[in-house]
């Protein structure tokens, strides 16, 4: 018998491929391919760009510190942005193309419109502006006087060349400060004006002080200090004011009145030596007893200085407070002795 050859094993069949669902989205066209551009042409001129350069612009160079006030003037800015060198330079004259800014817009106003003028910032502004007076109804009015303070109350000075000394009050001046006395043979205080803000009024007080009449003289005006007249310098034409262009001599009021009383004595001698010619030698030793007597009173007068008018109603004060001060025992040693403080000794502790 012949042989068979042997049968392959089936192999198994291939599963058919799955299909994909369709989707819902329609499909995108594919676009056409752009044909590649040919390196070798030459682009025309007209399609070129000409790629622009970016320019930096720098800060300006002058600015401003406030409304209207620049950093720097125009002298400045004339070297700063070389002005001198474009001075002699024709310039190109471009069309203007830009609109011109009215002085004046429209603004909403109440539901319409208002023409409303822009602000101008100034080119020039002035450095010294004119003062304008301010609108000030306050009016000055004296200052109310303390109730611990009336006239002949003793007070404690707390500031001031004087402080610590005791003083007499005499009045309110119309300034509102208070007119004080020491009196000034007792402690050295003369008439002074004083600020009540600085001053401690003491329960002590002078008697019978309230019938004493001070003069009006003794107010705001009686301190003032007198003004100077300054000296006017020496001109061309005062300078030459003697004869022959000699210059007087700068005299002072004193050797002035010597003059002047030196030129009068000599017309009396003159008059009395023609009597004295006439009566005869007794006549004449008369006339030189009677000038050099006259010559005596003249110096006299003459060295002794006027009182002045500060000292003489100083002197009228001092002498109606001393009398009130003498009535009472303790209060002329008071007025004397200077007020301070020692240890353990406070003030807002004490009554006065």
């Amino acid at each position: 018998m012949s042989a068979t050859p042997p049968k392959e094993a089936a192999k198994p069949a291939a599963k058919p491929a799955a299909k994909k669902p369709a989707s819902s989205k329609p499909a995108k066209p594919k676009a056409a391919a752009k044909p590649a551009p040919a390196k070798d042409a030459a682009k025309p001129a007209s399609a070129k760009k000409v790629a622009k350069k970016k320019t930096k612009h720098h800060a300006p160079r002058n600015y401003y510190i406030a409304k209207g006030v620049p950093r720097f003037s125009r002298g400045v800015m004339y070297h700063k942005k070389r002005m001198w060198a474009m001075k002699n330079r024709i310039p190109s004259v471009k069309p203007i193309t830009q609109k011109v800014k009215s002085k004046s817009e429209e603004k909403p106003f109440q539901g319409g419109k208002r023409v409303v003028k822009q602000k101008k910032i100034p080119t020039r502004y002035e450095l010294d502006r004119p003062a304008h007076p301010l609108n000030r109804r306050f009016k000055p009015k004296t200052a109310k006087l303390r109730k611990s303070i009336q006239p002949g109350q003793i007070l404690i000075l707390l500031a001031g060349r004087f402080k610590g000394k005791r003083v007499v009050f005499l009045k309110q001046l119309p300034s509102g400060l208070l007119l004080v006395t020491g009196p000034y043979l007792l402690n050295g205080v003369p008439l002074r004006r004083v600020n009540q803000a600085y001053v401690i009024a003491t329960q002590t007080r002078l008697p019978q002080m309230d019938d004493v009449k001070i003069s009006p003289k003794l107010n705001d005006e009686y301190f003032q200090k007198l003004k100077k007249s300054k000296k006017k310098s020496k001109t061309a034409s005062r300078f030459f004011q003697g004869k022959g262009g000699v210059a007087k001599e700068d005299k002072t009021r004193k050797q002035r009145r010597q003059d002047h009383q030196e030129k009068i004595r000599e017309l009396f001698k003159q008059k009395n030596a023609k009597k004295a010619a006439a009566e005869g030698a007794e006549g004449a030793k008369k006339a030189e007893g009677a000038a050099k007597k006259a010559d005596d009173k003249g110096a006299k007068k003459a060295g002794k200085p006027k009182k002045s008018i500060y000292v003489e109603t100083q002197r009228r004060v001092d002498q109606v407070v001393l009398r009130r001060v003498r009535r009472v025992p303790v209060v002329y040693q008071y007025l004397r002795s200077k007020f301070s403080l020692r240890n353990g000794q406070f003030p807002h502790l004490m009554q006065f």
